[in-house]
């Protein structure tokens, strides 16, 4: 009987080990497992650390690009402003001027109304007009119409 508890020790003692050799050994697995995981997320970590500095670098080159831009849009709104002013300035330095002509204009107009009816007289006779008719439009006496007529003539030869 000794025997055979000494037997069944003995076997209980060798399961009980292979159970444990089984154990380190799917323990050693699990360990190998879980390295390969812990080196793939470093080197996840690694790429996205790369990654996000990349990124950082891409955000600072973006921010002194913006930064220039808006350093020339600030120059050209000022050179804007500057023109505008300059347009604005020759534009009324222009209408000064076409006032001035067109009171000009007025004045010359005003101060020689005969010729008006001069030029309307021989418009009238180079369309055929006689001595009549240009007497009646342009409200000239006979002999200064029968004059014009006259010149007209010598000249149309």
């Amino acid at each position: 009987m000794s025997m055979n508890v000494i037997t069944l020790s003995a076997l209980f003692a060798l399961a009980f080990v292979t159970v444990l050799l089984v154990l380190l050994l799917l323990f050693k697995q699990w360990q190998r497992h879980v390295n390969l995981k812990i080196d793939v997320l470093t080197k996840s970590v690694g790429s996205q650390q790369v990654f996000s500095e990349e990124i950082h670098q891409h955000f600072t080159v973006q921010q002194t690009n913006i930064q220039a831009f808006e350093r020339k849009v600030a120059q050209l709104t000022s050179n804007q402003d500057k023109l505008a002013r300059q347009v604005s300035a020759q534009i009324k330095s222009i209408q000064g001027e076409l006032l001035q002509l067109q009171q000009s204009v007025e004045q010359e107009q005003q101060a020689q109304p005969e010729d008006k009816l001069y030029s309307r007289a021989y418009k009238l006779a180079a369309l055929g007009a006689g001595l009549d008719e240009i007497m009646t439009e342009c409200e000239l006496p006979r002999a200064e119409a029968e004059m014009l007529l006259s010149v007209y003539n010598k000249k149309i030869r």
